[in-house]
């Protein structure tokens, strides 16, 4: 150990370490090369701001930070030395360590504690992250990162919510490892897939407007494993096809979308779930006796943005539960309290070997499923505000009344909607609260089970009737 560790040697001389060293004051990189000679070094004080020397280090040397406070100056490598066995970061009270050039790592990154700035160099992980760590990473749009493993990194990366800004981010992990990202990101220009998967838990990866991604595909796509989304850009101009590479931790389960003209450009964001819940996001999980594909997927945008979308989902034999008939299916929305049913049609075989359906013309969003026309999905009968509205006679074979209290406001508008079990919206109707009744005549359809379900003011009630 020493206090003060000074390098001035000229004409770009260097300085070889026969041993490791811990310097507690200031390391002062005035000129030259300090070569660590796969010995350790340490910093527990400061690095000076003012010098233009250099480190040298190799794929057996650590790096330790281990000081107090914010570093006045950088670290700062060699071309020709920018390897690292473990780089640690251990600074108290919230300080900051920054780079002075690229650097990669053929250990382990260890973020303890405090943040590593990146300065608007290139950082490559080409070992591990250390799972135990607190800190994190400030970056910016001239930041790089890329993830160069043979296989599954332990932890993952945190970046502050300051310095969540990257050039590109690129991903080659071997034996279909992955990268985890635990905190929102946003990437300025790349994602680029060799092979390997992103996960994000509870926030989002943003790539940004005029940004794009690359080399995705069934085996290298984003995992969405917990509450965060994938969000790109949508034009709107009814052509232009964007990809959400995203899946589960099990497969791959992408969406695509077309804005149609007319509707909003914007940023639209993309999660898949497993399973099929009967409330959409919550609810039985109906995948364990219905026939479809075992997920759900969420799509959102702006509560501003005019929407007109057309959808492409897909998916992989192997998610398919309960003889699951693709050659008869659709996507279902679940929306008013209800998974809907549209025509069905044949599921597209894609060259991946994957399948895929599409829907036209949404608007209103998330979440999706596709499940095929055997699929009985429940609707959940509302606790029914009883002073507004009941329905008599129930069972019921002929006429069916609908009534309305008088305590509406005058001429407020009632939509309502018959729909059978599966979720098939039967009929549609419309009235004010002048009329107070209306009739649904139900002669014509089979005996089973259907819902009336009455919209006003986007406040919806649904009620069980039974045809016998």
């Amino acid at each position: 150990e020493v206090d003060n560790f000074l390098i001035n040697v000229e004409d770009g001389g260097n300085v070889t370490l026969g041993s490791s060293i811990i310097v507690n004051g200031t390391a002062d990189f005035e000129k030259g090369v300090l070569v660590l000679n796969s010995n350790d070094f340490t910093v527990s004080g400061d690095i000076d701001a003012t010098g233009s020397g250099e480190i040298k280090s190799d794929s057996q040397s650590n790096i330790s930070i281990t000081s107090d406070a914010d570093l006045s100056g950088s670290l700062t490598f060699t071309a020709n030395g920018q390897d690292t066995k473990n780089f640690i970061v251990d600074i108290d009270n919230n300080g900051s360590a920054m780079l002075g050039s690229d650097v990669n790592i053929t250990g382990s990154l260890d973020l303890e504690n405090g943040t590593l700035v990146m300065n608007s160099n290139k950082l490559t992980i080409t070992g591990d992250v250390d799972i135990d760590g607190n800190g994190d990473i400030e970056s910016n749009s001239d930041s790089d990162i890329s993830i160069e493993t043979s296989s599954s990194t332990t932890g993952a990366l945190r970046f502050s919510s300051t310095g969540n800004t990257i050039n590109n981010l690129s991903v080659d992990i071997q034996n279909g490892g992955d990268i985890t990202i635990d905190s929102e990101l946003h990437v300025t220009t790349k994602l680029d897939f060799s092979n390997g998967k992103v996960v994000i838990t509870d926030h989002d990866l943003i790539v940004e407007n005029g940004a794009s991604i690359s080399g995705a595909d069934k085996d290298n796509f984003v995992v969405t494993s917990g509450k965060g989304s994938l969000l790109l850009h949508v034009e709107a101009n009814g052509s232009s096809k964007t990809e959400f590479p995203v899946g589960t931790e099990e497969s791959f389960s992408a969406a695509i979308l077309t804005q149609n003209a007319g509707s909003t450009s914007g940023m639209f964001a993309v999660r898949v779930d497993n399973g099929f819940l009967a409330q959409g996001s919550a609810g039985t999980d109906n995948s364990a006796t219905e026939s479809v594909v075992d997920r759900t997927w969420f799509v959102e945008t702006d509560a501003n943005a005019t929407v007109d979308v057309n959808m492409e989902l897909q998916w992989t034999s192997d998610i398919e539960v309960n003889s699951f008939d693709r050659s008869n299916s659709f996507i279902s929305h679940y929306v008013n309290g209800f998974w809907d049913a549209t025509a069905s049609a044949s599921a597209t075989t894609n060259a991946d070997g994957s399948f895929s359906m599409t829907r036209d013309n949404i608007t209103p969003l998330s979440p999706f499923a596709v499940r095929d026309n055997n699929s009985t999905v429940s609707i959940t009968e509302s606790a029914p505000n009883l002073s507004r509205f009941s329905v008599y006679p129930n069972p019921v074979a002929n006429n069916l009344f609908v009534e309305l209290s008088n305590d509406l406001a005058a001429n407020e508008k009632v939509e309502m909607s018959l729909i059978d079990y599966t979720g098939k919206v039967i009929l549609t109707d419309q009235f004010s609260n002048s009329a107070f009744r209306s009739i649904v005549d139900l002669s014509q359809l089979p005996e089973g089970i259907y819902f009336i379900q009455l919209s006003v003011n986007k406040n919806v009630t649904t009620k069980r009737v039974v045809k016998m």
